[in-house]
């Protein structure tokens, strides 16, 4: 899947949870710097955090490794890149939610990333049926403003 920043005003939180959700626990496996214990976006050998998954490419830059989502926003708002802006808005938006997953992430080895998902998603008041399922608990008719190639990319 490669979210783009058109597609990310569409996301809800519900789609935010199932999108880090899916690729976390797919991944099995935290996004480190090699040699270190410090969390990355994106890992050399292609994992990724929670938000990592949720950044798209042209957003992407190793610059903004190591810095924790909010530290993020706030850098993001003084850049002249219209990528940025967007990316700065989705994140303000999904503050608490990528707060939580980022945190997950970080600090909890991924044998409890269901049971810590389980909890985020109940907090949040989103359905945590990927994390049970392998099923994102989106609706696909709300899905339908997004052009086809758009659409592909999104599901899985």
């Amino acid at each position: 899947m490669r979210l783009t920043t058109r597609m990310l005003p569409e996301l809800d939180g519900q789609d935010v949870f199932d999108i880090a959700a899916w690729h976390l626990l797919r991944q099995h496996g935290q996004a480190i710097a090699p040699g270190t214990s410090k969390s990355m976006y994106r890992a050399p050998d292609g994992k990724r955090c929670a938000v990592g998954w949720l950044m798209p490419d042209d957003v992407y830059s190793r610059s903004l490794e190591f810095f924790s989502v909010r530290d993020l926003a706030s850098m993001m708002l003084d850049s002249t890149r219209h990528e940025h802006h967007a990316f700065t808005a989705f994140l303000i938006r999904h503050m608490v939610l990528l707060s939580e997953l980022q945190h997950m992430h970080d600090s909890n080895p991924p044998a409890q990333w269901p049971a810590r998902l389980r909890v985020i998603a109940h907090q949040n008041g989103v359905n945590s049926r990927v994390v049970d399922s392998g099923l994102p608990a989106y609706d696909p008719a709300r899905l339908e403003t997004y052009d086809e190639l758009a659409l592909e990319e999104l599901v899985w």
